[in-house]
């Protein structure tokens, strides 16, 4: 009988995003904070919450965490709800 043998190979990629600052400066008007808020991105508000860029689109979905997407496609996250 012959046997079989099979290999899994698995690739792992690690990001890393250095700030000279906390973040970039980015500021609009957040609707339901009612004020002028600091936007950050999915990856800084994930490494920020320390859970994964998933997690953060989900509650941004179920409305607990304020966010909008820009003309160009990208997610920007209110950082007073982020922290609150």
């Amino acid at each position: 009988m012959k046997t079989t043998r099979r290999t899994e190979i698995v690739f792992e990629r690690d990001r890393t995003i250095v700030y000279a600052g906390r973040y970039p400066q980015r500021t609009a008007w957040c609707e339901a904070c009612r004020a002028e808020v600091q936007m950050i991105t999915v990856f800084e508000a994930a490494r920020l919450a320390a859970v994964s860029t998933h997690t953060i689109h989900s509650i941004v979905n179920e409305g607990q965490v304020h966010g909008w997407t820009t003309a160009e496609g990208i997610l920007l996250v209110c950082l007073n709800s982020l922290s609150s």
